[in-house]
């Protein structure tokens, strides 16, 4: 059982999880023990170490990428040749200067100066400095008359923040019943298309956009710098003196990118680093245990009160051996690292590991947002998102609030009129494509939703004759096709202007009664924000 002593003393210490009598034992061993055979298999043919003959090829795909025209495509090849490159070699400043050129032709002019000087400061070879200081001045002069496009926009509430809540606006506030616990409500009314929660990610992993986003922040399309030993992390300039990627590192070295669980191992390291030691953590950990699991956060200003936000995040958390298997894998992989081992040094420390490994687990995979989830190679991965905030937003089949997962943050925008005292509500499934009524239902019960919303009362869902006939409907269905947004060939200002035309329409009709209809634009609205 989770967090259970051998006995009633107060210094009696943790159970042994796998311990030899569990049935679990021999299968998590045999986990952990092919775990090691195929990383050694992957460490014979050295293809996951830096390499500059591959280097050279990613950055040879890159060029060709370019020719193209398609730049934002070319910047993850050449962050790819960036990885891959051996420290010290002119491959280096070679890719660093070929993204400079996908920066310019971008617009964005400060990014593109920035990887000009780390392509100086990274032996780009001297005969080609005149090509270099030729793009130099090319940018300085496009900066004088064009916008420069290299700020992220930051998502912005449209209200002020909320004191207790800083990633709410004033108009919301965090509450808790018995249906839903702790859940999130409107303290005025709010119209349509109002951005009411801006949400940093507390854990951010990424295992599909290795080359395109910085391995702490998530940010995308910024002057990325490669880490000097693995070939699957690169950082923004805010991140690279961060430490919480080292044990990963070390964990992922020699394997491909983004190799297996790392939001665990996130979540564990957070833990330590909020800590001195491993006593000051059991005691904190114990303090909480026997508290109100629908507590609400007295604020999340500092690294300890977001752990404790994190570790009750799920109030419904299983209590058996559910997840013994990873946490056995976890557990003995983490105790690898020579920094694990300092921390957690005693017998007491690992049996309280080997519990706080389970919960951690259990959290992630409850209490996580997916931005995608797709077969490769076999393999079913992921991007993971873990808010604090975020997670009080409870499911419903007819939402009236849509988040967008970017940059490592979560964002609500209103879909819907939201009336003072009413809840709010997302969908967990707007992304999903169901064929049946049978399939959305067999998924939610596959995903322990309970949903009882109009929608889920309708056999078939409704369609409004009314909105059919609506000129920005037609709109929409005439020129949303999710595949051509998926390839990334919608030009900016066609997707804004599908982004207006599904914002007019749930204004008109937002108010109305599920149907058809609204199902369609509110998915295609969510999609477009998500692009």
């Amino acid at each position: 059982m989770l967090w259970k002593k051998e006995s009633s003393d107060q210094n009696a210490m943790y159970v042994d999880l796998f311990q030899s009598t569990s049935r679990y034992t021999e299968p998590a061993e045999t986990l952990y023990i092919l775990h090691k055979m195929e990383k050694m298999h992957l460490n014979s043919n050295g293809l996951y170490y830096k390499n500059d003959i591959i280097a050279n090829g990613f950055r040879q795909h890159g060029n060709r990428t370019f020719e193209k025209l398609q730049f934002i495509n070319a910047i993850e090849w050449y962050n790819k040749s960036l990885c891959f490159a051996e420290n010290g070699s002119e491959t280096i400043g070679l890719a660093y200067a070929n993204r400079a050129s996908c920066f310019l032709k971008l617009k964005m002019f400060k990014n593109c100066l920035a990887d000009i000087e780390l392509a100086k400061q990274n032996d780009y070879p001297a005969h080609l400095f005149a090509k270099l200081e030729k793009r130099k001045i090319q940018c300085l002069s496009r900066m004088e008359n064009e916008e420069d496009d290299s700020e992220i926009c930051e998502p912005k509430l449209d209200f002020e923040i909320n004191e207790k809540f800083p990633s709410l606006a004033n108009v919301l506030d965090i509450q808790i019943n018995d249906e839903f616990g702790r859940h999130i409500v409107a303290t005025e009314d709010i119209e349509i298309g109002k951005t009411v929660m801006v949400d940093q990610c507390y854990i951010g992993v990424t295992k599909y956009d290795h080359y395109k986003s910085c391995k702490i922040c998530l940010k995308q399309n910024q002057n990325l710098i490669p880490c000097k030993k693995c070939i699957s992390s690169m950082f923004c300039f805010d991140c690279k003196e961060n430490d919480l990627h080292e044990i990963e590192c070390n964990m992922n070295f020699g394997c491909p990118a983004g190799y297996k669980f790392m939001d665990v191992v996130r979540s564990i390291s957070l833990a330590k680093n909020a800590f001195a030691n491993a006593d000051e953590l059991i005691t904190f950990v114990e303090d909480m245990l026997p508290s109100n699991t629908l507590e609400l956060p007295s604020n999340l200003v500092d690294s300890r009160s977001k752990y404790r936000t994190f570790f009750k995040l799920c109030p419904d958390l299983p209590t058996n051996e559910l997840y013994l298997q990873q946490a056995y894998l976890f557990y003995q992989l983490l105790l690898e690292q020579k920094e694990m081992q300092t921390f957690f040094h005693t017998t007491a420390h690992k049996r309280f590991l080997m519990q706080l490994v389970h919960h951690h687990i259990c959290v992630i995979l409850r209490g996580a947002y997916n931005k995608r989830t797709a077969a490769i190679g076999g393999v079913n991965i992921t991007d993971t998102y873990i808010n604090l905030i975020a997670k009080n937003l409870k499911h419903s089949c007819i939402p009236n609030v849509c988040y967008i997962l970017k940059n490592g943050f979560i964002t609500g925008i209103t879909t819907r009129p939201i009336k003072k005292n009413e809840q709010l509500f997302i969908s967990y499934t707007i992304l999903d494509t169901f064929h049946s009524e049978a399939e959305r239902r067999a998924t939610f019960k596959d995903r322990n939703i309970n949903c009882k919303c109009e929608r889920c009362s309708f056999k078939t869902l409704p369609s409004n004759l009314q909105m059919i006939s609506d000129s920005n409907f037609k709109f929409i269905e005439k020129n949303f096709k999710i595949q051509t947004l998926c390839n990334g060939f919608y030009v900016r200002p066609r997707i804004e202007l599908m982004k207006e035309k599904c914002f007019s329409f749930l204004k008109m009709y937002g108010q109305m009664k599920w149907s058809i209809e609204m199902d369609r634009i509110t998915n295609v609205l969510s999609y477009l924000l998500n692009e």
